[in-house]
């Protein structure tokens, strides 16, 4: 698909093509380079999307009365950077065109993130555990972040078969997208040691850190607790600073996804010291959540919005968006043989 842009001046102006990349969008700034070697500035029109091809116009280096700078080794359709204030769209990664872009720098300037799991198939139909994938996007609906569980190991394979969902260790990784023909960069790591917990002892635990640094930013627990969801939050030095609880029972909980009821449920992140609420997300009600309902069978894919209100550095950030992956994996997403049994085969089986 092609979009035109207008030309401007004389009939002695030319055309070219140019690409949009990925991650670029309505209003940015591109620098291209013309068939003749000319740098030039070109902004995205307000209808074209990554993957649409655009006319641009420009007048061709031996119709100007001024020498033209030879061509500089910038691959065509690079995105510029420029400086980000809060709630603007940022460019990625410009591998060619310069350093590239810091991912906590991107993280920093967001407001809020929605987090959606990917639902996969072969746990539907079969119960067959898969390595869990989340993908995170802002407020325009656009994939900045992927969160992916890594697979290998002993109990990556075959931990997921055996271990219920709220109780199988993990290592994942949260990384930016940086656009097609780029591999994501990794930037958060959480790893889930594996525990025999028993009521209050061994208590199951995710330790968070930074992938460019290699340095740790916290660690999440799951302190014991009857009848309650609970989680704590701590800092590198083992201090609490974050902290979640709720009761199943409150009446967001009871008449979550019926017709008449709530259609999301808020879980308040609030500081461990003075109390005051500093974050939150809320589990949004989807239409897979009322199959599973309706049929039994295991349909994951859960929807989160993680609002980060009060909290601006952006290594806490990232330590929400892991608090509400961990509190997926240990309250919401089923395994073992409970994913078996909610299946697609598995409730053939049953009938």
């Amino acid at each position: 698909m092609a979009y035109e842009m207008p030309v401007m001046g004389a009939s002695a102006q030319q055309q070219f093509p140019v690409l949009i990349p990925d991650g670029v969008f309505p209003g940015q700034q591109l620098q291209v380079t013309t068939p003749d070697g000319q740098l030039m500035m070109v902004a995205v029109p307000a209808n074209a999307v990554p993957g649409m091809q655009i006319q641009v116009a420009y007048t061709p280096a031996v119709q100007q009365a001024a020498p033209i700078a030879q061509a500089m080794t910038v691959p065509m359709s690079v995105p510029m950077a420029a400086p980000m204030q809060q709630g603007m769209m940022p460019n990625f990664m410009q591998f060619q065109a310069g350093a590239p872009v810091d991912p906590y720098e991107i993280l920093g300037t967001l407001e809020r993130v929605k987090i959606k799991e990917k639902v996969q198939l072969a746990e539907v139909l079969v119960g067959f555990e898969m390595p869990n994938k989340y993908l995170i996007s802002d407020d325009f609906g656009r994939d900045l972040f992927i969160a992916a569980e890594r697979s290998e190991g002993v109990l990556g394979a075959f931990g997921r078969q055996v271990f219920e969902g709220g109780d199988r260790p993990f290592e994942l990784d949260v990384a930016l997208l940086t656009g097609s023909g780029y591999a994501p960069v990794n930037f958060v790591h959480l790893a889930r040691p594996f525990q025999c917990t028993c009521c209050c002892f061994a208590r199951p635990e995710v330790h968070v850190s930074n992938s460019l640094t290699g340095m740790p930013i916290g660690k999440i627990i799951d302190p014991f607790a009857c009848c309650n969801f609970t989680i704590t939050v701590k800092d590198n030095s083992d201090n609490d600073v974050l902290k979640l609880s709720k009761s199943p029972f409150d009446c967001a909980m009871c008449c979550w996804g019926c017709p008449c009821g709530c259609q999301e449920i808020e879980f308040q992140i609030t500081d461990a010291n003075s109390g005051d609420h500093v974050g939150s997300f809320r589990k949004q009600f989807r239409a897979a959540d009322a199959i599973a309902m309706a049929t039994g069978l295991n349909m994951d894919g859960d929807t989160y919005v993680v609002d980060f209100k009060k909290v601006s550095n952006p290594e806490w950030k990232a330590m929400l968006i892991a608090v509400a992956v961990f509190f997926d994996f240990r309250f919401f997403t089923t395994g073992g043989q409970t994913g078996r049994d909610q299946s697609l085969a598995g409730q053939l089986l049953a009938d």
